[in-house]
């Protein structure tokens, strides 16, 4: 079972438009179908690799989504600085989660907005936080990469 969908992914993108562009190589216009199921394998095979996953916690499926989105702009051969920073975040909560230091408990689905934005080269990220009896801790929390640290969330 793959971790993410193609919803999933054309979420964390501008439309469905740009998943065409990085996936339609035979100029139909399309999504290709093939090319987008393998950057997902391939995105789940490093989450097996390092984790073992029951059911799909949402956080699961967003790292999936962004490793499957930073395969997909690498092939395309335009690795832009936003798409690196959301791959290198993605890594790291899944180093995180393989180390014992995240879990995925009361880690809410992270949306379009957790796609970072550059502002003067600093990535911007947004989610929202969950305590164990699903309340909400917050509105929403801002992460500065400057900080130095995912730990300060």
């Amino acid at each position: 079972m793959a971790y993410t969908t193609q919803a999933d992914i054309e979420a964390l993108l501008e439309s469905q438009a740009d998943l065409v562009e990085l996936t339609d190589y035979q100029g139909l216009g399309t999504v290709n179908q093939t090319i987008l199921d393998k950057a997902i394998a391939i995105a789940d095979a490093m989450i097996d690799s390092k984790i073992t996953v029951t059911g799909t916690p949402d956080l699961i499926e967003w790292i999936s989504s962004s490793l499957a989105i930073a395969f997909l702009y690498e092939r395309h051969g335009n690795l832009a600085k936003h798409v690196s920073d959301m791959r290198d975040m993605a890594l790291k909560w899944l180093d995180d989660l393989a180390s014992g230091a995240a879990t995925t408990t009361g880690v809410a689905k992270m949306s379009r907005a957790a796609r970072s934005t550059v502002d003067d080269q600093i990535a911007e990220f947004t989610m929202t936080k969950y305590d164990s009896g699903g309340n909400e801790e917050n509105e929403a929390e801002r992460f500065d990469d400057s900080a130095g640290s995912m730990d300060t969330w």
